[in-house]
């Protein structure tokens, strides 16, 4: 029973009858699920979710579409209604109204042309509306994107097996790319793999212990270490029984962000391809008279064979 309710606890919310190779945990740090049948499509978490340039995209297309809208219903009721332009012909006129419309929708209103009769002072009227009230939505959605915590951790591009306290461990190293301090950063790392229990392959999972799980402070990069001792579920298991498990270590990060006065959150995988075994990392920061300590970013990834293990 005690047994059971340890499982339970370790269990990420995926599920021991879940039999899939593939990684659960993208190096993005999104899930790797893929949702069918059904799915709940809002705008607002479409535009906050999406790249910056996704969002630019979809503003620009929904200015473009709102105004040409506008610029057809104007070429509907007649350039006559409408001061400051005659008549040429239909791709001349909807240019024109395609313009007033952006003047409109802006409230920039240069003065040029205005609306004549009531049925153009109308749709002028509600399309100065529409305009106000998407400066609105675009206003807000844009400081949401500014102001929504984003943690920038930049992660070794490999896990490495290494001789640790007259053993081995599970490393990989970490850095924050940005000048701000995060503190009381705590790094959570789990496993699953492929086990056969009673003639049944299952999935099984397990919390790693850390070396250290926490750091004060975050200037520099920090190694991550799991003893592979006797209390790590992959003690004395070499390079092909962890691939022949199909064994993913997933990492998860929280810190405080000075900066955004809010908990942040990282997570990325690894898969067996992504370690490298008997090898260790570069130094990548130094001492400089000058300078103080230099943190060297780019040498994040950098690793040493080491020979004769």
């Amino acid at each position: 029973m005690a047994k059971k309710k340890k499982d339970a606890l370790e269990d990420l919310g995926f599920g021991s009858e879940v039999q899939s190779k593939k990684r659960f945990i993208n190096k993005d740090g999104s899930l790797n699920v893929e949702r069918t049948g059904y799915r709940n499509w809002t705008l607002y978490h479409q535009l906050t979710e999406t790249s910056w340039l996704g969002f630019f995209m979809h503003v620009v297309f929904y200015y473009i579409l709102v105004n040409s809208i506008f610029a057809v219903i104007y070429t509907f009721l007649g350039v006559e209604s409408f001061g400051g332009i005659e008549s040429e012909n239909v791709w001349e006129d909807f240019s024109h109204m395609f313009f007033f419309s952006v003047q409109t929708f802006t409230t920039v209103g240069y003065g040029a042309m205005s609306p004549v009769g009531m049925a153009a002072n109308w749709v002028a009227s509600l399309e100065a509306l529409v305009g106000l009230l998407s400066a609105a939505v675009a206003t807000g959605l844009l400081f949401s994107r500014f102001s929504r915590p984003v943690a920038q951790i930049l992660y070794s591009k490999h896990a490495i097996i290494a001789p640790f306290q007259n053993g081995k461990a599970f490393m990989f190293r970490i850095a924050n790319t940005r000048d701000n301090k995060i503190m009381n950063l705590e790094a959570k790392v789990s496993a699953t793999w492929h086990e056969e229990v009673n003639g049944k392959e299952v999935r099984k999972y397990a919390f790693l212990k850390l070396e250290r799980n926490r750091v004060f402070l975050f200037p520099l990069s920090w190694t991550i270490v799991h003893p592979l001792n006797e209390d790590s579920p992959f003690y004395s298991k070499g390079e092909e029984m962890l691939q022949k498990m199909n064994v993913e270590f997933l990492v998860m990060l929280e810190g405080y962000d000075e900066s955004y006065n809010q908990m942040i959150y990282s997570n990325t995988s690894y898969t067996c391809e992504e370690i490298v075994w008997n090898a260790k990392f570069k130094m990548m920061f130094y001492s400089d008279d000058e300078k103080g300590t230099v943190l060297e970013l780019d040498k994040i990834n950098d690793v040493e064979i080491m020979e004769n293990l």
